[in-house]
């Protein structure tokens, strides 16, 4: 059996979850937008004519790739409402495959890849499902902070705010599981995502078979290549992976709004590789941003440019942009103002667990990024970073809905795998006895030849 197999099998077991959860209930029917989304599919019966315009809501946005997923249930289930539950399962289900092959072309780490599709999964069924760890997390702060006293003071420091940070980082933000899963018109963001992640997962399968490796420089402890050695050679047909990348980038574009934020994803990932060590032309990625802009020009010809009236209740300024943005670039901006305001209250309180617990997760906030320059899959760390709270800038000045944190959630899983093992490593350090030092050693050694 192959090693990533049994991460695999991890993450089919959260898909399988998935199904268990999918919506069943007939109400899913009456959902006002379920039901102006329907009643145009079921008028109009021609599924090619949401490339040419409006999709079904008319509120200026252009989706016909996702429309077609209604007009393909209304077709199969008509009014049985369980089986559009399915197609929203499958959807989610698929995203969390796509999720798996990105992070195993990326990376080649299948616990990596089967931790992050899983994590994934699960916050695709229930927000807070991974909220039994956090006794687990504070449990071992308490034993690292042990070792302050005893061991390494500084290293039970880290580990003990690294930990504690780490337990705000296990939930997704509100109603994304039901948005996604009991919500038919979330599966715009849905089937986004899905595509989204098979064209970073394509180009990072092109990068893996065609990109140039550089060669490091040889060290007098490297094995000598012998006539046994086979240097690889590049596969003639790579270059279809890019055009699957291509592919799915414009599917994606023709499902949500929010699938702009894609060729910004995958140029972080050429980047990424960059800093692995893997060459890649410029040019690839004048390909993605080409392939948006042609998108913005069919869309500017089907679609007003003029913004419905929809669309100007749902943006938004002020500070509720900052708190969404915080949520992914830096929460301590957000839990300052809170640990401020109840200490206003009366410094009484320090002596009750509350405002010790949001100045840990300040200083875990800013110690965690400590700990993270200097571990070994800082790359991979930061490129998670960046691709999460990137794919949810533009959402922020948009009135907050559950389902577009889909993308942004998908990378942010794959963040806090990367977090735990710098975090329990942080803790290892902590827990662990001080190295002996060795006893001197005397001069001249025993049994060396006298030198005058």
């Amino acid at each position: 059996m192959k090693r990533w197999a049994p991460w695999f099998g991890l993450a089919l077991v959260s898909c399988f979850w998935i199904f268990v959860n999918r919506g069943i209930s007939q109400s899913m029917l009456q959902d006002s937008d379920t039901r102006v989304v329907l009643a145009p599919v079921r008028e109009r019966s021609d599924p090619l004519s949401w490339f040419r315009g409006d999709w079904p809501l008319l509120n200026h946005f252009y989706r016909p790739v996702s429309t077609l997923t209604f007009e393909l249930d209304n077709a199969l289930w008509r009014d049985w409402a369980p089986g559009y539950g399915w197609t929203n399962a499958i959807v989610c289900a698929l995203g969390v495959i796509a999720l798996f092959w990105v992070i195993r072309e990326m990376t080649d780490k299948s616990w990596l890849a089967g931790l992050s599709a899983s994590i994934f999964g699960l916050w695709n069924v229930n927000g807070s499902s991974l909220e039994l760890l956090k006794p687990v997390l504070y449990i071992l702060a308490g034993v690292a902070l042990v070792g302050f006293f005893r061991r390494n003071p500084v290293a039970s420091v880290l580990a003990v705010l690294s930990l504690v940070f780490l337990a705000t980082q296990l939930s997704p933000p509100e109603e994304f599981g039901w948005r996604v899963l009991g919500w038919l018109p979330g599966r715009t963001t849905s089937t986004m995502t899905l595509f989204a992640l098979a064209s970073v997962g394509a180009f990072s399968r092109y990068a893996r078979l065609c990109g140039i490796r550089s060669v490091p420089v040889a060290t007098p402890t490297d094995i000598p290549a012998t006539r046994g050695t086979q240097v690889a050679e590049k596969p003639k047909h790579g270059w279809i992976w890019l055009l699957v990348s291509l592919l799915s980038l414009a599917l994606a574009l023709g499902c949500h709004e929010q699938a702009v934020v894609v060729p910004g994803v995958l140029t972080a990932t050429w980047l990424a590789f960059r800093l692995k060590g893997i060459q890649l032309p410029g040019w690839l990625v004048g390909l993605f941003w080409a392939l948006l802009a042609a998108y913005a020009l069919v869309r500017g010809a089907c679609v007003p440019f003029v913004a419905s009236g929809y669309q100007r209740q749902q943006f938004r300024n002020g500070g509720g942009v900052g708190l969404a943005l915080a949520d992914y670039f830096l929460p301590a901006t957000v839990w300052w103002p809170i640990l401020r305001d109840s200490l206003a209250a009366g410094l009484e309180l320090l002596v009750t667990l509350g405002p010790w617990l949001l100045l840990g997760q300040i200083l875990g906030n800013i110690v965690q990024w400590k700990l993270v320059v200097t571990t070994k899959e800082r790359w991979d760390l930061i490129w998670a970073y960046a691709a999460s709270a990137g794919s949810f800038l533009p959402m922020a000045w948009l009135k907050p809905f559950g389902h577009y944190h889909e993308l942004p959630c998908a990378f942010r899983a794959v963040f806090v795998v990367l977090l735990l093992t710098v975090g329990f490593r942080a803790w290892a350090s902590a827990v662990s006895p001080r190295e002996l030092r060795a006893p001197a050693r005397p001069s001249p050694a025993p049994g060396s030849l006298h030198r005058p």
